[in-house]
């Protein structure tokens, strides 16, 4: 959840902000509680995939972060 926060944080204050509505911060309407984990994959060769709710930071999309054992998380983002 840490890595998603930092890779989506600045999506979320440039691109899916409500008017007058103020930037996120890590933990200003705590985005990281916001998100709930809906899955987890786990597939060979060490690579590993998480799958969150969003909370209705995205408007209902999934945040998802992948990565493989040896190198921790690599990417995070938005779908659905």
């Amino acid at each position: 959840r840490d890595f998603a926060v930092m890779e989506l944080l600045d999506l979320k204050n440039e691109t899916w902000l409500g008017e007058k509505v103020k930037a996120f911060t890590p933990a200003r309407f705590k985005f990281k509680s916001r998100m709930s984990l809906a899955s987890v994959g786990i597939f060979p060769g060490g690579r590993f995939e998480f799958t969150y709710s969003d909370g209705e930071l995205f408007g209902g999309h999934v945040i998802q972060g992948t990565g493989t054992i040896t190198e921790g998380p690599t990417t995070a983002g938005i779908a659905g």
